[in-house]
């Protein structure tokens, strides 16, 4: 370490200049006793006076700016100085709240930068802080007074979720993480499919998707709303069910358990079927599959056809792919190979197909390539989120989130976002 850098360290840029400026290092000179007369006798003991000249100036910088960035940094910018080699940052923690004036002692030296800007990262949200910049010579010997930059506050500003999905004349509230001073704002792009409040509460006004955006200072994030039809699945689990009752809750469709393998039928598919339609609810159908083969697929797929005779579907038959056993008798080809051929079966009868297993499942078990062009409902317990996560190849028809209570039914059952998407044939 130089004597410059021992120095700014202890007392800062301010006395530098004046403690360097015409040293001179003593001359030290012994002489022999008698040597006032005689100069032969004269015994030099140090080298000759060395006299170090004042140093040079340097301009303090000029033009000195801090820029508050999100994610608590703080930008500072500042005119080149003629002459300087690097620049030394101080930086000092103010906190208006304590009513204290910033003094020399809170200033510590930050960095020493070559450049004529700098980023200081990791601050404390929602704190002032205030930089000094001082330029340095070459030598290392030579500081100029420092220029002090007014505080500046640090912020932090982000959204938990970049989604939002909703029920039709439900609200979702998205909560901000904020650090510092000021107000988010929110605004829609659509107030006719989504409304939101000051505070950050989004209601669905009508089937769609459009674009919520929360603003807290220069920084503004988008949220991407989707309003959906309520959709419920049901089995035997549910005992008899009043559709009557089950439609003044909302609910728009409801997917029924049809079979599972090629021996079971499902006691309740055709009372639901028939008296679900009669209330005015949409309808579709699924089967739970064991299929470990090709041959296996096309089998259950045609139990599936066989048990509907025909009868008319609003949304798809779906292919419950969840089991343990089959995925411990298949590898990844072979599950896509027992889908697809599934998914033909029911295609050729004429109805639309959609594949029904949970999004961590297409990543582990399945070749998500492989499902471009594939209806999916999605099993994705949200824990509190408000969107699938998943964003893969295939086409989302609903979003399987978790238990909801409906009237007309005893106990709970599947609640599902129905995704207003054409179907894909």
């Amino acid at each position: 370490m130089n004597t410059i850098s021992m120095v700014r360290r202890l007392i800062g840029p301010a006395l530098v200049l004046v403690l360097l400026s015409g040293l001179i290092v003593p001359h030290i000179t012994a002489h022999a006793e008698g040597s006032d007369t005689d100069p032969s006798l004269t015994t030099e003991t140090s080298s000759e006076e060395t006299v170090v000249p004042a140093v040079s100036f340097l301009n303090a910088p000029t033009g000195l700016t801090t820029t508050a960035k999100n994610g608590n940094k703080i930008r500072l910018q500042w005119d080149p100085v003629e002459g300087a080699a690097t620049y030394v940052i101080y930086e000092a923690e103010y906190d208006p709240d304590l009513g204290e004036p910033i003094t020399e002692d809170d200033f510590y030296e930050l960095d020493e930068t070559k450049k004529t800007a700098y980023n200081s990262t990791d601050l404390t949200g929602g704190c002032f802080y205030t930089y000094r910049v001082a330029a340095v010579d070459a030598t290392g010997t030579v500081m100029s007074e420092y220029t002090e930059s007014q505080p500046t506050e640090s912020y932090r500003f982000k959204l938990a979720t970049p989604y939002a999905t909703m029920h039709l004349g439900k609200s979702v509230t998205v909560s901000p993480i904020k650090e510092g001073t000021g107000t988010v704002t929110w605004t829609s792009d659509d107030t006719s499919i989504a409304t939101v409040t000051k505070k950050g509460k989004i209601t669905g006004k009508a089937l769609g998707s459009t674009t919520v955006r929360a603003t807290f200072r220069d920084v503004s994030i988008d949220i991407n709303v989707t309003v959906t039809d309520l959709a419920i699945d049901v089995s035997h689990y549910q005992g008899k069910i009043n559709w009557d009752g089950v439609r003044t809750s909302g609910v728009s469709v409801a997917m029924f358990k049809a079979t599972e393998g090629t021996a079971i039928i499902d006691s309740t598919f055709n009372y639901n079927y028939s008296n679900a339609r009669r209330a005015g609810i949409k309808v579709g159908c699924y089967s739970f599959s064991h299929a470990t083969t090709v041959a296996q697929a096309k089998k259950e797929a045609k139990y599936v056809l066989k048990l509907l005779k025909g009868r008319p579907l609003d949304y798809p038959i779906c292919m419950d792919f969840e089991s343990l056993n089959v995925i411990n008798k298949t590898t990844p080809a072979k599950r896509m190979k027992i889908i697809l051929a599934y998914k033909k079966v029911i295609e050729n009868a004429g109805y639309t197909f959609a594949l029904y297993t949970g999004s961590a499942w297409i990543n582990k078990y399945l070749i998500p390539a492989q499902l471009e062009g594939v209806n999916l409902w999605l099993a994705r317990y949200n824990g509190g989120k408000t969107y699938c996560e998943y964003t893969g190849p295939g086409n989302i028809i609903m979003w399987q989130y978790g238990p909801e209570k409906i009237t007309g039914i005893s106990g709970n059952t599947d609640g599902n976002h129905l995704y207003n998407v054409p179907l894909i044939k």
